[in-house]
Parts: C-alpha cells; sequence; structure tokens
C-alpha cells in the first residue's frame, strides 16, 4: 500500500470506527421517554444496558469494497466519557505496516456541535482535521459516512420511535422499532427517511439496523453477532459487526478485547503525539505537553473482564447508580395596556426542580424530585404580593421493568392521548392552570399517587391506572388574571366560595385502563375511565358557591399514522354526567348534567428549510342539549401552530394560535426562541387575547401580556 493510499485507507477507516464505536459500546443518550411511550422506554433499557463510563479495545478492521477487494488493518482503542457527556476517543493503528503507529482522534458532543476527527499519519506531523459537513462524506466504496450510526447516540433526543411489532429470531423475542428524524436537518445528516432497529427484549442489545431511502428502499444494514458474556459482571456484548451496503461493499469489526469501565484513562491520554496535532487541537484539548497515549498491554486480559475503579463502595455506588437532573425556569410577564388598578401589571415566576433517579437494581429503579415555587405579581397601584411560595415533593416513585411488563407506584405525572396540547381521553389527571395558556401541556400536569402497569404483548399494549383517591386541578390564587372573572363576580356579590372537594379515600377512587395495537404503519388504542371531571362546575347554594365535582365514565379512542411523511393523529372520547353551566349564572344551582362527545383530529407537516405546520380541528357535540346550557350544542375551535428554525435550529421563530366558534374567540401567541447552548434557552413571547365577553378566551381579553423566559436544564 502506498503512503497516498494508506493515508486515504486511514481516514476512511478513522471515519468507519467513529461510525460504529458510539453505537456498539454507548449507550443510546435517551432523554427521559415520554410517560406512556414504550418505544422509547425500550431505548431507556438500551442505554441503560450500554451505559459505561470508558472502554479498552483491540480491533480487527476488515474492509471488503464492492469489487471484492479485501483490506485488513489491527487496532487498539481508549475512550472516555466525561460527565458532561463529552467523549474523547483515539485509536492507535498496530498493523499493516504502511499504518502503523498511525492515530485517529475523535471528539463528540452531546449537542453535536463542535465535533471533530483528527488524523495523524504515519511518520509524519500531518494532521487532518475532519469537522462540520466533511462529517458526511462518504468513505472508500461504502456508503456509511459518520454520522450514520455515530447519531444513534442522541438517538430519542433527535429522532421519533415507534414500535412495529415482536419478531421471533432465534427463539429471542426482538422489539421492532422505527425511528424516524424528527427535523429536516436530521434526515439530511442520517441521509435516510427511516431506521428499522431489532432489540432484544431479554438484554437490550441491538441486533440489526436496516436504513431506508426516500423510496423506502433499503439501503444498508448493520448485523451484529458473536454475543458474549462479561464476567464477573455478566453484562452480554456482541463482539461481531458486520455492515453491508446496496453497493455490495462490506465492512467486518471483530472485537479481539474489550474492558468496560476499566481504568479511567487521563486527559493527557487524548492529546496526540505529534506537535503538529496539538497546535490543530489548542484550546479544546488542555493538558500537559503531548505524551505517548498510554495504551494498556492487555495480553492476560480476557474478554469483558471488569477493572474496578479505585473507589470507596459508596462512591461507586453513587457514581454508578444515581443520575441526577434539573432545570431552573424564571418567567417575566407585563400586561401590555393598562385596564383597571387591580389587575396584575407585572408578574415574576420563578421555579426550579431537581431530580433523582436511582437505580436499585438491574430491573428497579427509584425516582425522587423536589419541586420549588415563587412568584410575585405588582399591579396597577404598586403593590407587589407574593402570589405562590412553595417547596413541594414533587415526583416520588419506584419502576420495575421487566421483559414484558412494566409497573410504576407512587405520586408520578402521566400524559395519554395522541393529539398535541388538547388530550380529551386524557380526563383524569390534573394540570395546573393557574397561568393558563402560556405554559405548555406537558408543563402543567401534576404528579399525583398512582399504581400504573403497561404490559407488551406482541403487536398489542395493555395499560392499568389506578388512583386511590381523586385528585382534583389546584386552585388558581384569588389575586391572579387567571382566576374564573365569574368567581369575582360571586364574590362581590357576598357569596362565599366553598372548594369542597370529594373525600380522599378509596370509594372516591379513580381507575383507567386502555389496549393500544401497533401496526405496520398505524397505531390504535381504545381506553375507559372512571373518575371526576377536573374543572369544578359551581353550583349557587346562597349563600355559597359551592365547587360541584361528579363521577364519570369515560369511553375513548385514538389513532396515529404517518401518510407520505405527514403526520396524521386524532381521539375521541363520549363522557357520561358532564356537568355544564346554565345560561344564568345565579340560577339556584346553575349546573345542569349532560353527556358528551369531545374528539379532535389533526396533521402536522415539516417543509423544506424546517418549515413546521401542524393543525388540529376539535369540536363538543352535547347530547340531549336545551337552550338554558350556556354554549353552543356543538361547539367547534380550529388550533394551528407554524414554525421555522433558523441558525442550524439554534433560534426558532413560531405562532400557536387558536379560534373558537360561537361564541368566537380566539388565543393568539407568537414567540421567538434562542437556543443558547446545550442546557440554556431564551424565550421572547406575545399572548393575546380576545373575542366575545361571553366565550373563554374572551373573558380574558385583558389579559394581554409580553413575555421573557429563561429555562436552564441539566
Amino acid at each position: 500500500m502506498s503512503q497516498t493510499g494508506a493515508v486515504t485507507h486511514l481516514r476512511a477507516t478513522g471515519l468507519l470506527l467513529s461510525i460504529l464505536i458510539p453505537m456498539l459500546l454507548l449507550p443510546a443518550r435517551a432523554a427521559e421517554a415520554q410517560e406512556d411511550d414504550p418505544a422509547l422506554e425500550i431505548m431507556e433499557k438500551h442505554a441503560a444496558r450500554m451505559a459505561a463510563r470508558n472502554e479498552h479495545y483491540e480491533i480487527l478492521l476488515t474492509i471488503v469494497d464492492s469489487k471484492g477487494k479485501k483490506e485488513e488493518c489491527a487496532i487498539a482503542g481508549v475512550s472516555r466519557t466525561r460527565q458532561d457527556g463529552q467523549r474523547k476517543t483515539l485509536f492507535v493503528f498496530l498493523a499493516p505496516e504502511a499504518v502503523k503507529d498511525a492515530e485517529i482522534l475523535i471528539i463528540q458532543n452531546p449537542s453535536r456541535e463542535n465535533e471533530v476527527q483528527y488524523t495523524l499519519s504515519p511518520g509524519t506531523d500531518d494532521v487532518t482535521t475532519l469537522t462540520g459537513a466533511t462529517l458526511r462524506n462518504a468513505f472508500a466504496d461504502s456508503a456509511f459516512t459518520y454520522r450514520d450510526i455515530m447519531l444513534e447516540q442522541q438517538a430519542s433526543e433527535h429522532s421519533g420511535y415507534r414500535i412495529v411489532k415482536d419478531e421471533d429470531i432465534d427463539g429471542v423475542t426482538h422489539h421492532v422499532l422505527d425511528a424516524f428524524p424528527v427535523s429536516r436537518s436530521e434526515k439530511d445528516e442520517r441521509e435516510c427517511s427511516r431506521r428499522r432497529l431489532w432489540i432484544r427484549s431479554d438484554n437490550h442489545l441491538i441486533t440489526r439496523i436496516e436504513h431506508y431511502d426516500g423510496n423506502n428502499t433499503p439501503v444498508r444494514t448493520l448485523v451484529c453477532s458473536r454475543l458474549e458474556t462479561a464476567k464477573p459482571a455478566g453484562a452480554p456484548r456482541y463482539t461481531v459487526f458486520t455492515m453491508t451496503t446496496a453497493n455490495g461493499s462490506k465492512t467486518v469489526l471483530e472485537y479481539e478485547t474489550i474492558i468496560v469501565n476499566g481504568e479511567q484513562p487521563d486527559e493527557q491520554d487524548f492529546i496526540l503525539t505529534a506537535e503538529a496535532a496539538t497546535k490543530s487541537v489548542g484550546e479544546m484539548l488542555p493538558g500537559p505537553s503531548p505524551v505517548d497515549p498510554q495504551i494498556p498491554e492487555w495480553g492476560s486480559i480476557e474478554f469483558g473482564e471488569i477493572v474496578e475503579f479505585r473507589q470507596s463502595p459508596v462512591t461507586r455506588f453513587l457514581s454508578e447508580n444515581i443520575t441526577l437532573s434539573g432545570h431552573y425556569h424564571v418567567r417575566f410577564y407585563r400586561d401590555i395596556e393598562k385596564d383597571n388598578d387591580t389587575e396584575n401589571y407585572n408578574e415574576f415566576r420563578n421555579n426550579a426542580r431537581l431530580k433523582t433517579e436511582t437505580i436499585l437494581n438491574d430491573s428497579t429503579k427509584l425516582i425522587l424530585s423536589i419541586d420549588a415555587r415563587f412568584d410575585v405579581d405588582q399591579n396597577e397601584g404598586g403593590l407587589w404580593r407574593t402570589e405562590e411560595d412553595d417547596l413541594d415533593l414533587w415526583e416520588a416513585y419506584v419502576k420495575y421493568q421487566a421483559p414484558h411488563v412494566d409497573v410504576w407506584v407512587g405520586s408520578q405525572v402521566i400524559r395519554w392521548g395522541k393529539s398535541d396540547e388538547l388530550n380529551p381521553t386524557d380526563n383524569f389527571t390534573p394540570e395546573d392552570f393557574s397561568e393558563m395558556m402560556t405554559l405548555d401541556r406537558v408543563e402543567r400536569k401534576i404528579p399525583v399517587p398512582m399504581a400504573r402497569t403497561s404490559c407488551y404483548l406482541g403487536d398489542f399494549t395493555l395499560q392499568a391506572i389506578y388512583l386511590p383517591y381523586f385528585v382534583p386541578a389546584p386552585n388558581t390564587p384569588a389575586e391572579s388574571d387567571w382566576v374564573m372573572p365569574i368567581l369575582r363576580t360571586y364574590s362581590a356579590m357576598g357569596l362565599t366560595i366553598d372548594r369542597n372537594t370529594p373525600d380522599k379515600n378509596t370509594k372516591n377512587s379513580v381507575y383507567a385502563a386502555k389496549v393500544i395495537y401497533r401496526g405496520p404503519t398505524f397505531d390504535v388504542g381504545a381506553s375507559f375511565a372512571s373518575h371526576y371531571n377536573q374543572i369544578p362546575a359551581l353550583r349557587v347554594l346562597p349563600p355559597f358557591v359551592v365547587y360541584a365535582y361528579e363521577k364519570q365514565q369515560s369511553y375513548g379512542v385514538e389513532f396515529e399514522t404517518l401518510l407520505k411523511n405527514v403526520g396524521l393523529r386524532g381521539e375521541a372520547v363520549y363522557t357520561t354526567d358532564d356537568l355544564l353551566a346554565t345560561n344564568d349564572p345565579l340560577d339556584a344551582d346553575a349546573v345542569t348534567e349532560r353527556d358528551r362527545l369531545t374528539f379532535i383530529i389533526g396533521a402536522d407537516y415539516t417543509f423544506v428549510n424546517d418549515i413546521y405546520l401542524n393543525m388540529q380541528y376539535f369540536a363538543q357535540l352535547t347530547d340531549d342539549y336545551s337552550s338554558d346550557i350556556a354554549g353552543e350544542e356543538y361547539s367547534q375551535s380550529i388550533i394551528g401552530t407554524f414554525s421555522r428554525d433558523f441558525m442550524r435550529e439554534k433560534l426558532e421563530l413560531s405562532l400557536t394560535g387558536r379560534y373558537d366558534f360561537k361564541p368566537d374567540g380566539w388565543f393568539l401567541a407568537p414567540e421567538i426562541e434562542y437556543q443558547l447552548n446545550d442546557f440554556t434557552t431564551i424565550t421572547l413571547s406575545v399572548g393575546l387575547f380576545g373575542g366575545d365577553e361571553s366565550s373563554f378566551f374572551g373573558q380574558f381579553g385583558d389579559n394581554d401580556q409580553v413575555g421573557l423566559e429563561v429555562k436552564a436544564s441539566f
């Protein structure tokens, strides 16, 4: 092999290694899975199985091009993952002679920004740097690029997952998942429109990945084989990986040695030996002067042997089994114009949350979180008031995972349904409406004590939920601009508001169940819930106005599918004994009971240049309607979101709105969101409300506001 050919081969090999190493030895960086999303929960299990702080390995790499030409090389490598998620990998080539002593340094970041590969050619100071778009270049005769599989690290953050089916392969049940890029830039980087993954149900290792182009044609396939068991921990690992492409090229990686969580390499181990390389790396690799990489001698170490950290048992347990996360969310709102002397002109809201996940054993986790809030407001008269000042235990539950069953017990947040923001089938757990539409629904949901389970039976998922007692939506503070105006009217009349709620006992328990079928191209589900109305009706019983709750039954259906890159989803629920207000709120009782059908159907699509459009139609039909009932027999709404990303998805401009027919009411919210870094976003927003005063949004017509939000997460 010539020197020029060796350099080309070296660069190609570096790309290939940077593709495979992260996927094969690293977790899938699963973000916290959306509740009741089994696909993301499967990816979480895969991530937990593959989690590692560092690896050492010896590899035999074989590349067979489309003409049958075969090349081999032997490589030793060492890698390290920092707490902030940055990963550094150094490869040293052992053979053949043409590439011997060459080095490749790869730096990868969770955000995928500033990722870089440095290649030091053997016997020279020639350092080649690959960044940005060059990382997507094809290598050799293969269709693979640096981006193809490396992005699996950020799988659940940058891809949407859906369970297709369960499949038996050699007596082992495999979960078959489809993964779709969530943005056009993600699709461009992967250069495929869909991936299909096969994941074992017993150890959650990936055994196969197929990549498909826009015409749904398979373009490349990865197959994992030779399963071996690490000792003494007993952790399984595949040790042979074969990639084939549509043009007939094939690449095989065979691991002769893998040491997982061995002695932690120092930062200086990741400095290239050449002085020129140090100049290229610069400030990205702080540390002492260049030294030879300290690649361990593995002669007597068998595959999978675990080298323990030099840590105390307590320190080791904390570092390996406890994950800490959280956020700080500060929001400032200011009314656009002065309407009266009593409304809140300025609002300053602070929320901090700290969450820990503790792995108790291979199948059980303990999740705990605390929530702190401090909200103040200022009215037109200049008076500052504390609206809320709380420190609460937020979530506290145990999660048990088995091959076909998951169980959660404790105080937790859940969300049912397929549609966006409005989920008619999710009508039995509470939301915090103290900030009305200024918060997304996922932020409005609050935890409640419950036990729930999901059972996975082939293409079907069965879910059941039990709340030992009813928990209503929390009361909006009386000083808030978002309290219902009718309550102020009643108070002005001298009536006392009696916020009565059902007793907290098992006689007032809430329970629900759902069955979901996940077909090849669609999901469909049916549900039942026995519950109370979350938003109280107001019974006028002078001298009191009493909060009224009624036991109800709900029968729901839902669906989701993808039709030529257009996402379609919807849900409907028929609820018995819904409490409705009468036309005259001063009538005795002022409440009547009727059955209601509520449904929503919507579609979303991402156009070129990351232009996103989401439109939904929402409606409610009241059974046995009469003229004394407030509102329409058939009420209708249109909901829409339009957004566009700029600056490589750092800046997003969006417009969200809703229009209600009869009586006319509307809400409009333009936003500018800027991602300052991986952990911090800044949002400038406007909230506009209007319409007939008898409409839901019209009654908040004096609450138009501008807002500034900063959210920092870790």
